[in-house]
């Protein structure tokens, strides 16, 4: 027996707006029918993007008009309340999606390491990184002398923090260079 999903979009009053605003489950937002403006009954409000490509718009209540994220507002009405230090996370990454079934609370790590499992985000590693004082022929003829000479003098040799040759050698920085240690090479 198959099951097919619940296609139904579900509206909940946007919490702080109830009898104003309601929010669905696949992400629109309209006015409330008790509502007193009647220009806006029935009809999905257009969220626009942000500048950081999140879909947004303006709620008034009163007199005061605020710009909420819609991802936000769905996540509050079909989640719950968000745990404090928590993050919502896109599921699939798209930033735009704000289905219910999309969203979920996450830590800040949770968030950035589902980033990077997207490609969402990428890390400046070695040449990549602006702030490095190093070029990779450096990190290689550093390797070479892991052994061979003290990092402090290799530091002042290349004119880095001696911190900086200690993070080399424990593969945090230029893991790109580091040697394969399979098979206990």
């Amino acid at each position: 027996m198959s099951i097919i999903p619940d296609t139904t979009e579900v509206w909940k009053p946007v919490v702080g707006y109830e009898g104003l605003y309601e929010v669905s489950s696949y992400g629109n937002v309209r006015r409330h029918e008790s509502s007193q403006r009647y220009a806006w009954l029935g009809r999905t409000r257009q969220a626009n993007p942000n500048h950081q490509g999140y879909l947004q718009l303006e709620l008034s209540k009163g007199n005061v008009k605020t710009t909420y994220k819609v991802h936000k507002l769905v996540a509050l009405a079909f989640l719950g309340p968000r745990p404090e230090g928590y993050s919502i996370n896109h599921k699939d990454g798209v930033k735009q999606n704000n289905h219910a079934s999309n969203l979920e609370y996450v830590t800040p790590k949770e968030n950035t390491h589902h980033a990077y499992k997207l490609g969402l985000r990428t890390g400046n590693f070695g040449a990549a990184n602006g702030s490095t004082k190093l070029t990779a022929e450096q990190v290689e003829e550093i390797l070479t002398l892991k052994d061979r000479m003290a990092q402090r003098k290799i530091a002042e040799r290349f004119g880095v923090h001696r911190s900086t040759i200690t993070k080399v050698f424990a593969g945090r920085t230029w893991k790109n260079l580091q040697p394969s240690l399979e098979n206990g090479d």
